[in-house]
């Protein structure tokens, strides 16, 4: 699944709760591989697979989040728009209080986020 389709779906066919993307926010494309892990049947946290983990991957946004950002951008340009839906996205990951959420025991911060 590619960010692209992410940014088109409804809620109800994305397969998880958190979005992860491989890199840093400034390689991130319409056709970046988008990745949503299993969640931990004890904690609900996500499970990141070694897999994935050793490709980069980094927690982004929580869908209901993408949702909101989606329907914003739409607003904003007046009609769907895969580069606003796509600037607006990435706008929202980098310059606001997002990435602020407990993750495995810790509590993550926007300078955190992406490192």
């Amino acid at each position: 699944m590619t960010l692209r389709e992410i940014l088109h779906s409804p809620p109800s066919d994305v397969p998880g709760d958190w979005l992860y993307l491989p890199g840093e926010h400034t390689a991130w494309t319409l056709d970046s591989e988008a990745y949503f892990p299993p969640l931990d049947p004890d904690s609900g946290e996500p499970l990141l697979t070694p897999d994935y983990s050793s490709r980069g991957y980094r927690e982004t946004l929580d869908l209901e989040t993408i949702e909101n950002i989606v329907e914003a951008a739409d607003r904003l340009a007046g009609r769907p728009d895969d580069a606003v839906r796509l600037e607006a996205f990435i706008y929202y990951c980098c310059t606001t209080a997002s990435c602020q959420r407990t993750f495995a025991g810790r509590q993550a911060t926007e300078a955190t986020c992406w490192t």
